[in-house]
């Protein structure tokens, strides 16, 4: 999606292809892509005789809605897994810190019970 190229296309050919998930790397193209085509649909000056503005208009809104429902499924996934993230970073840090007890709990031992071997 490194370019704008296919937003330029005439509003008869297909839809503009998204993928079924979009990397976090690609949102601000499709994003841009969205704008521009919005842009470029309302400046064009004249419609085609096939084709009415109000309907190139039409399409191009539902191709911007389209590609927005995509960004934001995106955005709702990456949402999700930050989420998880900061609870497997919590649990981790709490794992952490019941080691690092344990293991000061298992160092006083031996210098302890050594003491007490060493007096009976």
């Amino acid at each position: 999606m490194g370019t704008h190229a296919n937003v330029a296309r005439p509003a008869e050919q297909a839809p503009l292809p998204w993928p079924s998930h979009l990397p976090v790397a690609d949102w601000d193209d499709l994003l841009n892509a969205v704008k521009d085509r919005l842009r470029m649909t309302v400046a064009e000056e004249r419609a085609s005789a096939a084709e009415p503005l109000a309907n190139r208009i039409r399409q191009a809104v539902l191709e911007g809605v389209e590609a927005l429902d995509l960004l934001h499924a995106s955005v709702k996934r990456e949402r999700q897994r930050y989420q998880q993230l900061e609870r497997q970073l919590q649990e981790l840090r709490a794992d952490q810190a019941e080691t690092r007890d344990a293991l000061r709990a298992a160092s006083s031992l031996p210098a302890a019970a050594g003491g007490l071997a060493g007096r009976v």
